[in-house]
């Protein structure tokens, strides 16, 4: 048992130090087992899937900040004295978990499923403590030391405070590189005082703390929103979820359960109420001799029914064997369940070509606007340069000129690529459900080059699925030809009954077992199946037509990545020649030799051939992605 529970704190522990520093998505089930020197089998056993693990960590950290806040609290001194403790204790708990406030942040508040686990161990750990915290607060009150604030108020403000410092401590680390003196230990010391010197007043100056706090967090939610992470594969799972057609599963599935119930209901006792009146030329009637034979025998009360006759009946059948076809019909609606669900992939597939052209389109423009930003500073620097030529009389004033037109057309440029920027980001938005702002990290997917198969794609498994339904068919066909056993009951109510020889309304009943063979289903039998075959033989046809349409494809994808990758060989090569000739002809402009126009031809393409460098890499993505489309990843 101990060693039960110690492999379990060893997985726990491994899970948290990585979940808090990578994060709940990049964090794998194998890197845990690996910091646990245990192996994936073992954590699957003990918590199930990286979902559970996650909120056990949540958890036991909320557990464990509950438990040293209900130790400290003394009811024997004053509240702004518990609140002073309270706010050491929970700094010194973020400074000994300093990940912890970046992972609430980023990995609780930002998502949904996760902010509803932490509200409810939030609840079942600190609400015991925070109504203790609120009946001290109310005493004081009472004894008008403190003006009637919520207790949930004071402790935002004071939680909110302690934890922008270490949320923020990435930044402020920055500072070592700016040359600016710093020690974080001694901003924990500083903050550490001062906050609670915040809250020492607080029943006086909480309203404008709270709205420096809600400015404050304000600007960090828009910071987040502004600089959040994007990742193509995000995109497509994003777009997929938020198309309409997404809702089409929904009601295949629906349809499919309403169907499959509809056939069953082929096994229930089938029952039929049915009436009649009718009055017929002739009746069933004995012969004179045989009536006159009847009265010599003095036989009396034999009568005759009328001509006109009426009867109520009430049927009864119950299927014991119908040949399959009950049977089938249910595996016909799940095979036609099936080609509906490829169907629907098979649109939604088609969203990834359209969001990977927007995503890049935008990765595009955006390197082609910094390439262009760059150039621009570049001219600046040379319209500064001219400009002291021109005081030495080695230059003109169309020198400076034609420096500014250049100027003023790369700007002209920047305009026109920032709002073709906006206006993609726009339709992409529009795709992923979400609002996607330009200063939206879009990130570069990794190269990953696939092998040629196209096994994976939707349009495989809708093929399969037709066929699939066809042969479904093809053996509902048999049990139009096969016979069907039953039991039936009849009940009637009929004047005459069964008895001709009375009159009068009788009742009566009937029951047995049938056999019925309706042998004209085999008239059409062969005619039918060759129609399926038919059928089959088309989807194959239709099959081959896109394995052959997709490996073209392949083909043009590889040769392009193929094409794109010599390109950037030479690109080095061009943008350090384009440099050395650049130099080359600035030299030359101080010399008098060339004229500044030639320089800033140089210039400018030097910017082109780092533009071309720029743009072959994000093409090269653009075509790792669209073979990896085409191959069905």
């Amino acid at each position: 048992m101990e060693n039960k529970e110690s492999t379990e704190m060893q997985i726990l522990a491994a899970a948290e130090e990585i979940f808090l520093q990578k994060g709940f998505k990049n964090t794998k089930v194998s890197d845990i087992a690996e910091k646990a020197n245990a192996n994936i089998a073992l954590v699957n056993y003990y918590f199930r899937s990286k979902e559970n693990l996650f909120n056990k960590v949540l958890q036991n950290k909320i557990s464990t900040m509950a438990t040293v806040f209900k130790r400290i609290v003394n009811e024997n001194i004053s509240f702004q004295e518990n609140l002073k403790n309270i706010m050491e204790a929970h700094f010194d708990f973020l400074f000994a978990n300093e990940h912890l406030p970046h992972f609430i942040v980023s990995e609780v508040i930002s998502k949904k499923e996760h902010v509803k686990i932490f509200y409810q161990n939030f609840i079942a750990e600190l609400g015991s403590f925070l109504s203790q915290m609120n009946c001290l607060l109310q005493k004081e009150i009472q004894q008008g030391r403190v003006r009637n604030i919520p207790i949930f108020d004071i402790f935002f403000t004071a939680f909110s405070l302690n934890m922008f410092t270490f949320v923020i401590k990435p930044l402020v680390n920055h500072l070592q590189i700016m040359n600016i003196p710093f020690q974080f230990s001694d901003v924990y010391n500083r903050r550490k005082t001062e906050y609670f010197k915040i809250h020492r007043n607080v029943s006086y100056k909480l309203t404008r703390i709270m709205k420096k706090l809600t400015l404050f967090c304000c600007f960090i939610s828009f910071a987040a929103v502004g600089f959040a992470q994007l990742t193509l594969d995000e995109c497509y799972k994003k777009a997929r979820e938020n198309y309409p057609l997404i809702k089409q599963f929904d009601l295949i599935e629906k349809s499919k359960a309403f169907t499959i119930a509809t056939v069953n209901k082929n096994w229930l006792p089938q029952v039929s109420l049915s009436g009649r009146a009718s009055w017929q030329s002739s009746v069933t009637a004995l012969p004179d001799e045989f009536l006159n034979m009847l009265e010599q025998m003095q036989i009396s009360g034999v009568a005759f029914p009328n001509k006109d006759q009426y009867n109520a009946t009430l049927n009864l059948t119950q299927t014991l064997w119908d040949g399959g076809a009950t049977s089938a019909q249910k595996k016909l609606t799940n095979s036609q369940t099936e080609v509906n669900k490829g169907q629907t992939e098979v649109n939604l597939y088609a969203l990834n070509y359209q969001v990977n052209q927007l995503f890049f389109s935008v990765l595009l423009l955006k390197e082609q606007s910094r390439q262009n930003r760059l150039l621009i500073e570049e001219l600046e620097r040379n319209h500064k340069l001219v400009e002291e030529y021109i005081a030495n009389g080695i230059a003109q004033r169309s020198d400076l000129d034609n420096i500014r037109v250049s100027i003023l057309n790369a700007e002209q440029n920047h305009i026109a690529m920032q709002s073709q920027i906006k206006s993609c980001l726009t339709l992409l938005s529009a795709f992923v459900g979400e609002e996607i702002s330009e200063t939206s990290d879009l990130q570069l997917p990794a190269i990953e080059l696939s092998i040629s198969t196209t096994s994976l794609r939707p349009e495989i498994l809708l093929f399969e699925a037709q066929t699939k339904q066809f042969e479904t068919q093809s053996k509902l066909l048999y049990t139009k030809g096969m016979p069907r056993i039953g039991l039936f009951a009849t009940g009637a109510y009929a004047n005459p009954g069964l008895n001709m020889f009375k009159a009068g309304f009788t009742p009566y009943f009937i029951g047995g077992i049938n056999l019925q063979w309706n042998f004209a289903g085999l008239y059409n039998l062969g005619n039918d199946k060759k129609n399926i075959e038919i059928q089959k033989k088309t989807v194959e046809v239709q099959k081959e037509a896109f394995l052959f349409n997709t490996n073209l494809n392949i083909t043009k994808q590889n040769s392009e990545i193929e094409k794109l990758q010599l390109l950037l060989k030479q690109d080095d090569e061009i943008i350090s020649l384009r440099q050395n000739i650049k130099q080359a002809s600035a030299v030359k402009v101080e010399n008098g030799t060339t004229s500044v126009n030639d320089y800033i031809g140089e210039v400018t393409l030097e910017a082109l051939a780092k533009q071309g460098k720029a743009v072959h890499e994000i093409q090269l993505l653009q075509a790792v992605s669209l073979l990896n489309i085409e191959i069905g990843r």
